[in-house]
């Protein structure tokens, strides 16, 4: 009787896991944290289905460079939040912070640097400003990456300081124009313009080789009609950054 009862749990516990990973969008799971998050709702059971989800169903899930980016900017932001909501002096040490692997997804322990430099920025060396990408990646690593950086995904990814973007609700679904919007009003607010000079965001110095060494910087501000092409003859500066915790950042799109 006993062994039946036993055959019995294990049996419903397979099928549980396999109907959970059949049924689940991982993408909008990732929604749903960022939702929950800033309604201040209940997120943690989110962060153990993110924990219990299966690994290659999420590979097969995150079949194009939108659905990747989705799920892990929601994913790096969320759990930024979660992590400093827990303990902000962890943040002492960012370095630390950062590079910890602490971000368990179906099993497997990451760190913010791989999701940021690995998978949504397609596996960029973290000081090499950009212009280096590391050819000694895992296959997991392959499999999470985006083809092709975004330079946009700067204005979305939310490290948990003051004067980080702020974090919004991303869907799958209208991705590139939340990205656009999310862009325009963070350069918008974090950009002066005088008669000699342009003086924007120290996220462009940092991640260079995101945006083109060569005029890349006001090539971009011109496409998000944050300067003018007459702007483009003027000397440009970057502005300081506070790291300020600052876990209430949100913003709606």
């Amino acid at each position: 009787m006993l062994a039946k009862q036993l055959l019995f749990i294990v049996l419903f516990s397979l099928i549980s896991v396999t109907t959970f990973s059949q049924n689940k969008n991982y993408v909008s799971l990732s929604t749903e944290l960022i939702n929950n998050l800033k309604n201040n709702e209940d997120y943690i059971y989110i962060l153990q289905d993110l924990e219990e989800l299966d690994i290659n169903e999420l590979i097969n899930q995150l079949s194009n460079d939108v659905k990747k980016k989705t799920f892990w900017l929601n994913v790096y932001n969320g759990n930024i939040i979660h992590f400093l909501k827990e303990d902000k002096s962890a943040y002492e040490n960012r370095g630390v912070f950062f590079s910890k692997k602490q971000v368990n997804i179906g099993g497997e322990l990451f760190s913010f640097d791989d999701i940021e430099h690995g998978f949504i920025r397609g596996s960029k060396i973290k000081l090499s400003l950009g212009l280096l990408k590391n050819p000694f990646v895992s296959k997991l690593e392959r499999k999470f990456r985006v083809n092709k950086t975004d330079e946009r995904i700067h204005f979305a990814a939310n490290c948990g300081a003051k004067s980080c973007p702020p974090v919004a609700v991303l869907k799958e679904e209208g991705f590139n124009n939340q990205l656009d919007e999310l862009t325009n009003s963070y350069l918008s607010k974090n950009t002066e313009i005088t008669d000699k000079k342009i003086k924007t965001s120290i996220l462009f110095k940092w991640f260079k080789g995101d945006f083109g060494l060569f005029g890349g910087v006001k090539k971009f501000l011109i496409h998000h009609k944050v300067i003018t092409e007459e702007d483009k003859k003027k000397n440009l500066k970057y502005g300081s950054y506070d790291w300020t915790v600052d876990i209430e950042n949100f913003t709606d799109i």
